[in-house]
């Protein structure tokens, strides 16, 4: 948490009141993690690989992350609350977690993009919460390998909101490719979807991992969603789309 993020109460404090406010934070911050304990990983998800093996993934649901963080919060002194914001097609969240002697942090908010659609604006912001919860208090809710994929093609699941590196290229391009070839085979909709993303990475020069990851952006889902049929059928709307306004714009 940085000294950015973080504001005092309203009235003038002194730096030296701040500094003991920041110290009483962070003794609540470190029984915190003495007493939390990993959430249950109650989300499964599984693909199919390329050589016919499989392989299984379990996530952290957002009640399990709130459950885990509550309950190694007891007698901190800390509290946490989260805002969202919707505004048009883009949501915002971010998450308050404030000390009880006055010393409050502020997470950056994080924002997507969306279809509008009611359904993809909780969806988003779920998945918001749930990324901007887990790193606030440094509690891990992304997906875990299981270990036991029987073929020699790997898969990655990058579920959390990190933008822009090549680590999330690279996962971005692992999971597409395990997209493939899950239960949406042949003419599927999320075969197709892939299809559009081909075409539009050969009109702009773009990479098809960026372009993958602009999408699952603007629909608010996480790469395991999109095993879904119907979240499959509105990712593949959403690149149809992107491909028509490119043309439009030609």
């Amino acid at each position: 948490m940085s000294e950015e993020q973080v504001e005092t109460p309203t009235t003038k404090v002194a730096p030296e009141e701040r500094v003991k406010l920041r110290a009483a934070f962070n003794d609540g911050l470190t029984k915190f993690r003495a007493q939390v304990k990993a959430p249950a990983k109650n989300g499964h998800v599984g693909f199919s690989t390329k050589s016919g093996g499989s392989k299984k993934y379990d996530y952290v649901l957002l009640d399990d992350l709130i459950k885990s963080i509550d309950t190694g919060l007891k007698n901190t002194g800390i509290a946490w609350y989260q805002e969202a914001e919707a505004d048009m097609k883009v949501i915002r969240v971010r998450t308050i977690v404030t000390h009880k002697d006055g010393f409050v942090y502020q997470s950056p908010w994080i924002k997507f993009s969306t279809s509008g659609q009611p359904q993809d604006v909780g969806s988003a912001i779920t998945y918001a919460k749930r990324y901007s919860l887990g790193t606030s208090f440094g509690v891990s809710s992304e997906a875990d390998d299981d270990g036991e994929a029987t073929g020699k093609q790997q898969t990655a699941v990058n579920g959390s909101a990190q933008h822009g590196n090549s680590h999330r290229r690279q996962n971005s391009g692992n999971q597409q490719r395990s997209n493939r070839n899950n239960g949406n085979t042949g003419n599927g909709p999320l075969q197709q979807a892939m299809r559009q993303i081909e075409l539009i990475s050969q009109a702009t020069g773009r990479d098809q991992a960026e372009i993958y990851q602009e999408l699952i952006g603007q629909t608010g889902y996480a790469d395991s969603e999109l095993n879904d049929t119907g979240n499959a059928v509105k990712f593949f709307n959403a690149a149809k789309q992107m491909r028509h306004d490119l043309e439009g714009e030609n």
